[in-house]
Parts: C-alpha cells; structure tokens; sequence
C-alpha cells in the first residue's frame, strides 16, 4: 500500500504545481487496485474449481466484468467461458444451459 500513499502524493504534488503527469499517476493506482481485486476473484475462482474435471458456475454480479479489459484479468481458462449477460432472465436461461450440457456429459460417461 506503500505504493499507492507514494502515487497519491505525487499526485497531490503535481496538481500544486500544474503537471499533467497526475493523469498517470491515477491511472497507476487504479490499475494497483483493479489488480488486486482481480487477485483475490481469481483465488476465490480457484477455491470453487480444484482440477480439470472440477465444475462450477461463478457469478460475478457487477457490470464492469462486462468490460473487456476486466475480463482480460481472469484466467485465460475461464475468459473463454464467460458469457456477460444483459438481464437476470438471461443469466437464468444460460445458467440452466450450462448445467443440462454437465448433467448430459456426466451422462454419456
């Protein structure tokens, strides 16, 4: 957290004596914390789906993993099986989907 108190002052600093560079300086520090939210989704993420065969379906109820550039922060595995729904109908019905495709594929086995 050191890191971010340091990103403040420069900010502070800069804005006092007119420099652009507190821009930079915001963006820095967003990008910490977004970083260290996605660290903690992706651990949790982890606790839910243990190996290969594991399966789970996560919700993740907040609009900016309708964002590209967040979803770039999940592991590659499960960006690639995200489905980023408008409505809570929606995310009903793909949730259904999800769960009769695992049902008919421990059937088949």
């Amino acid at each position: 957290m050191n890191y971010v108190v340091r990103l403040e002052q420069r900010r502070l600093s800069s804005n006092q004596t007119g420099n652009t560079s507190s821009r930079n300086a915001k963006d820095a520090g967003t990008e910490l914390y977004e970083n260290m939210c996605m660290n903690a989704v992706n651990q949790s993420i982890g606790r839910a789906i243990r190996h290969r065969g594991d399966w789970a379906a996560l919700i993740l109820v907040d609009g900016r993993y309708a964002s590209g550039r967040i979803r770039k922060k999940l592991p590659k595995w499960i960006e690639s099986g995200t489905t980023v729904a408008e409505s809570f109908g929606q995310a009903m019905k793909e949730l259904g989907q999800f769960y009769r495709e695992k049902k008919a594929a421990i059937m088949a086995s």
